[in-house]
């Protein structure tokens, strides 16, 4: 009988060799006889592994090493039953690891299979395993394999717990942590992210990457420490994590091999357009030291590597170091090989709103009037008129005049009734009926209330009275925003009647003047007001007029810095709101344009547009594929009466990979 033949017949071997031939040892093998391993030096002394075989033919061998259980099996061609296996002791009956075993004498010996009770998510299964003397990861791909054919995807056992919550340590040897007949819960790595994420709350280092190819699938590599001290490293796409691990100081001591390990490894993509997320420890003199994070998503020329340091301080606490960038996914940003682009020249046309502009604090006023409209009646103007417009409807808008004025009855013995109260303006030299007429009182800044209904009003002898008087004008134009002035189609300085009409029929006439104040629009040096800090420059100002509506839309643009990176500032008029435009997005342009083969990509995001068609304002990236850059901006702006067309040259922006 052979060697193996005995061997299985003693420890209950399933495979055997036919009694014809006897089988060939593995290359890291080699058998030796008993008389020879008598003379043979020892094998710590020559660097090898010797197994002993009892009640073999051929009672040792050796091999190579280091060795694991598995090539040792495979080298004498012979594997397990469920009912029983074989480990490796060495000196004292000491089980050694049975994944490294390292030079020195060791015999095999035969263990009793196992059986766990094992549950995971809501099944339960009865799991037995040959092997008590492998380490725990060992049972965990072999419940993993059982479990599978209960699950469409795929599956994955990231932890093993006690019945009452403990952690099963992967590394320890199964026999030295559970006992036959245990209960075991397994937790499914979906399950187990999802819990440990709950501890990874102090992130050192995020390295992320925009993808343009696949959209909205941000590639990324985040690393920290958890709660409960361990170094966690987190890949994903997008909202998702892809891969998680987390190591306590025991299991970084475990990479001891100096140099670079990658640790995680996720790829993916299309065979011209891929993406990976790589994770590294930096090992030196035997201590993990540093994590380098390496992430390319499928639009980038190139990974971006960044390392980040680390230490253990005091009390064993895992403490961030420096943070180095090792390689940025673009080339440094070159001047020289981004020269301006030649633009077209700036286009403007239509009429300006400049002569509706001026100074308040130099207008002109209008005199205070004051007279007798009648024999005992006295009118004066206590206070300037005030103008202001309603809101548009009907294709207009309703500009309206607000008259203060004190009447005094002078009479000892008469009373004054005055019947009705009507308005005019004249305009072209004649007199015209206003749209609007109402009789009411002021009651703050702006803040009037009116009798729609009644205009008649009655003044005992000696008495006065406080009235206000409103005098409307439909205005056919497009209105941009309430301004509180008269529109330019209607002349200034205004003249504009009041008319008393007692119940005689006798008339008074009162006449004021109104003159329309400066025009309050947004020029370039007051849209600059608004500003933070005070004093801040546009670097461009783009405007275009609209004299029907009365205002100047503009488009402006400033380059700002923040914490080491810079953006673009979008301000708009008549909207108290401005727009980031970041690195990233600009980039999302170039493949656009790269998409579409087309050198101007509109930014949606930043297109606005009036109900009525009345006001377009548009910004367009201007493409240089070669460069793989937004080099400039096409600023447009279309109201009723103007257009504007103007460039805006794209300065470097620095972000943190470039």
């Amino acid at each position: 009988m052979s060697s193996v033949s005995k061997l299985s017949a003693v420890y209950g071997g399933s495979k055997s060799p036919s009694p014809s031939s006897s089988p060939s040892p593995s290359p890291a093998s080699k058998q030796t006889s008993p008389s020879s391993t008598a003379a043979s030096s020892s094998s710590e002394a020559n660097g090898n592994v010797r197994v002993y075989i009892a009640g073999a033919n051929t009672p040792s061998i050796e091999f190579q090493s280091p060795v694991s259980l598995g090539q040792i099996l495979a080298g004498l061609g012979w594997a397990s039953t469920s009912s029983g296996a074989l480990c490796v002791r060495g000196k004292n009956d000491v089980y050694v690891s049975q994944e490294k075993i390292t030079s020195g004498d060791y015999d095999l010996h035969r263990t009793e299979a196992m059986k766990f009770k094992v549950v995971l998510n809501k099944k339960q299964l009865v799991v037995p395993y040959a092997f008590p003397c492998l380490q725990v990861k060992s049972l965990m791909d072999d419940i993993c394999f059982r479990f599978a054919k209960y699950y469409t995807g795929s599956l994955q056992i990231s932890e093993l717990r006690t019945s009452d919550g403990y952690l099963i340590n992967k590394f320890d040897t199964i026999r030295d942590v559970l006992s036959d007949g245990d209960y075991i819960h397994a937790v499914d790595y979906n399950t187990w992210i999802s819990e440990v994420e709950k501890t990874c709350n102090e992130e050192w280092l995020d390295v992320s990457q925009e993808d343009f190819i696949e959209e909205d699938k941000k590639k990324w590599i985040s690393i920290g420490r958890t709660t409960n001290n361990q170094l966690y490293l987190q890949v994903g796409v997008a909202r998702d994590t892809k891969k998680l691990e987390v190591y306590d100081l025991e299991e970084l001591r475990d990479y001891s091999k100096e140099g670079t390990t990658p640790i995680i490894t996720f790829k993916g993509g299309e065979a011209n357009a891929q993406y990976h997320m790589i994770v590294s420890f930096v090992i030196k003199q035997g201590v993990v030291v540093a994590v380098i994070c390496d992430v390319k998503s499928c639009s980038d020329l190139r990974s971006r590597i960044v390392q980040q340091d680390f230490e253990v301080g005091d009390g064993g606490k895992l403490e961030k170091k420096t943070v180095t960038t090792v390689q940025t996914s673009e080339d440094p940003y070159d001047a020289s090989s981004c020269p301006p682009p030649s633009l077209p020249s700036p286009v403007h046309t239509g009429p300006s709103v400049d002569h509706l502009l001026g100074d308040k604090e130099t207008q002109v006023q209008a005199e205070l009037k004051k007279t007798c409209i009648f024999d005992h009646m006295r009118v004066e103007q206590n206070e300037k008129i005030d103008a202001d417009q309603q809101w548009a409807r009907d294709g207009g808008f309703m500009n309206q005049l607000m008259v203060n004025l004190l009447l005094i009855n002078s009479s000892p013995d008469k009373e004054l009734h005055i019947l009705r109260i009507r308005t005019q303006y004249k305009i072209n030299g004649e007199w015209k009926e206003a749209e609007q007429t109402a009789l009411g009182s002021k009651r703050g800044y702006y803040n009037y209330s009116w009798n729609w209904e009644e205009s008649s009003l009655d003044l005992a002898p000696t008495s006065q009275s406080k009235i206000s008087v409103l005098a409307g004008f439909k205005i056919h134009a497009y209105q941009a925003d309430k301004q509180r002035r008269l529109h330019h189609s209607i002349p200034s300085p205004l003249s504009l009647r009041i008319i008393f009409e007692d119940y005689s029929g006798k008339e008074g006439i009162f006449d004021v003047e109104y003159v329309n104040p400066p025009l309050d629009t947004y020029t370039e040096k007051y849209a600059e007001t608004r500003l933070d800090p005070k004093g801040s420059k546009y670097d461009k100002f783009v405007y275009a007029d609209d004299l029907e509506a009365e205002c100047r839309q503009y488009i402006a643009i400033r380059k700002k810095s923040e914490n080491g990176k810079e953006r673009l500032e979008v301000y708009m008029s008549n909207n108290s709101s401005y727009y980031y435009l970041y690195p990233n997005q600009l980039k999302a342009s170039v493949f656009e344009a790269i998409k579409t083969n087309s050198n101007e990509v509109e930014i949606e995001s930043l297109k606005q547009s009036s109900n009525n068609d009345n006001l377009t304002r548009r910004v367009i990236a201007i493409v240089n594929q070669q460069q793989r850059r937004v080099v400039a901006l096409k600023l447009q702006i279309q109201t009723t009466t103007s257009f504007t067309e103007n460039y805006f040259i794209v300065p470097h922006l620095a972000t943190s990979d470039n």
